[in-house]
């Protein structure tokens, strides 16, 4: 039977979880013989992640134990068509978990959007707002090695594009809208 991984990355805000889980509901929805499951990179925080003063590295997710979760979905035996989304801020900045993945949707949100949706959500971060530039910072420092740069800047928001000569295949979204505004 077909198994799929699908990788959703982009920066704090930009709507992984909320896209997953419409993906996911749509998806049940329509095709009742499917499986799908969610696997979000922030419930794979390090045990010393409390030790870590920034939340936003790549040394606070323990990657491999999120790859050794997604190798033992796909080993398992099923009857039904499956898929599996991952997402997480460092989807496309940690190679070996990219390469896990069948296909993979970057969120693309400029700093402005990124700012206005982590307050709306976070108390603490209303709270500590100095806070938000290395959140911000760290998006584009852990992702600028992705082989597209499409983290360049962060401060313009290019056109969703489709490339298939990647690996995996990427297709980055405008994702300064929400999800509300585009349905």
């Amino acid at each position: 039977m077909v198994s799929l991984v699908i990788g959703i990355a982009g920066a704090s805000g930009s709507g992984k979880s909320t896209v997953a889980e419409w993906i996911e509901d749509e998806l049940l929805r329509e095709w009742k013989d499917w499986e799908t499951k969610v696997l979000h990179q922030d419930s794979y925080y390090s045990e010393h992640g409390e030790e870590l003063l920034n939340w936003e590295s790549p040394a606070i997710i323990d990657n491999d134990r999120l790859i050794v979760d997604i190798k033992s979905w796909r080993e398992q035996a099923s009857d039904r068509k499956r898929i599996l989304f991952v997402e997480g801020f460092l989807v496309c900045g940690v190679p070996d978990l990219l390469a896990q993945c069948d296909f993979c949707f970057f969120l693309k949100v400029n700093k402005s959007t990124c700012r206005e949706r982590r307050f709306q959500r976070d108390e603490w971060i209303r709270k500590h707002p100095t806070y938000f530039q290395t959140v911000w910072s760290s998006y584009i420092k852990y992702n600028k090695n992705y082989p597209l740069n499409i983290c360049e800047n962060g401060e313009e928001t290019p056109p969703s594009k489709y490339y298939s000569h990647t690996s995996p295949p990427l297709c980055v979204i405008d994702a300064t809208r929400s999800l509300k505004q585009v349905q």
